[in-house]
């Protein structure tokens, strides 16, 4: 039986993704948090980011897209057509 994923699963796994990259409390990550301003994320905790994202979806992101990745809803904005036919 397979599970079909939902833009709300995927969005609630990114969050605590960058919340697990943070150190943070998964609870305190919203998909409007700023990477940077709000999780003080620094290039290589994005780099990490991106690459536990690669690896849960098994996607591959190209860097000049994961460079204008400031939000967690902004990663989802470019996760999702990744996944979706």
């Amino acid at each position: 039986m397979s599970t079909t994923l939902t833009r709300e699963d995927m969005e609630a796994k990114l969050c605590r993704l960058a919340a697990e990259v943070a150190g943070v409390d998964p609870g305190t990550v919203t998909l409007d948090t700023h990477l940077f301003a709000d999780l003080n994320f620094d290039s290589l905790d994005a780099v990490d980011y991106v690459m536990k994202i690669e690896d849960e979806y098994e996607v591959d992101i190209r860097d000049e897209q994961a460079q204008d990745v400031k939000t967690v809803r902004q990663a989802a904005d470019l996760l999702w057509p990744l996944l979706t036919p």
